[in-house]
């Protein structure tokens, strides 16, 4: 006769049980909205109940499983329709392998750097859910993103992303790209400030250091 296990019952917080991470937005985490996405806590916890060397998630989404993984040392495929994962990959794969860049030191080179070139998108799209002054200043931002080293990109696409989306029009309340009266009433206040170029950067800064500090402790 075959044994039969009888199912072990328990209540459990992965928040709590996973205190490393302790935002669901944490580093590369949760960089956009994705239905139905896991809370990293969720996967890490899955992760340390068993001895794997590699794990294959053939529906990436947001990259979650892939991340949790690279934190756990566990080796990983990703595989999804979603471009986006192309990045969160190469990222994860570059800050593994390399020393962080100085975080001021990057922040200021974004900022000072100069560019004319064009950026290689639909401009009149993204006016549509950014500020023109907002739109030149990310625009900056993204160009030196693109023609800066993989190590230094690796640091700036979490940053950048994060800015990128807080400083639009899109209301965080849908999981969908929605332009709302209440989004655009709070980045016309913030633009309202003398000082909103100012906060814009130091917001940025911001970000950078602190990816820097989650990479290096991780």
């Amino acid at each position: 006769m075959p044994t039969i296990r009888t199912p072990i019952r328990r209540t459990i917080s992965f928040r709590q049980e996973e205190t490393n991470i302790t935002k669901t937005t944490q580093g590369l985490f949760g960089l956009y909205r994705y239905p139905a996405k896991f809370i990293p806590q969720v996967v890490t916890w899955c992760l340390k109940q068993g001895d794997y060397n590699s794990v294959i998630d053939p529906f990436a989404g947001a990259g979650t499983v892939g991340l949790a993984c690279h934190l756990q040392q566990i080796g990983v495929e990703m595989w999804d329709i979603n471009p986006m994962l192309k990045h969160l990959a190469q990222s994860v794969k570059t800050l593994s392998s390399t020393s962080v860049p100085n975080p001021l030191q990057l922040v200021k080179e974004a900022i000072d750097f100069k560019n004319s070139q064009a950026l290689d998108c639909d401009l009149e799209y993204l006016s549509q859910w950014y500020d023109r002054r907002v739109l030149a200043v990310l625009k900056n931002l993204w160009l030196f993103y693109n023609q800066t080293s993989k190590r230094k990109r690796a640091l700036l696409l979490a940053p950048l992303l994060r800015l990128s989306n807080e400083w639009s029009y899109n209301d965080f309340q849908c999981q969908k790209l929605f332009k709302s009266t209440r989004s655009i009433n709070s980045i016309n206040d913030r633009l309202g400030e003398r000082t909103w170029k100012k906060n814009f950067y130091a917001d940025f800064a911001s970000k950078v250091s602190k990816a820097h500090n989650q990479y290096i402790t991780q």
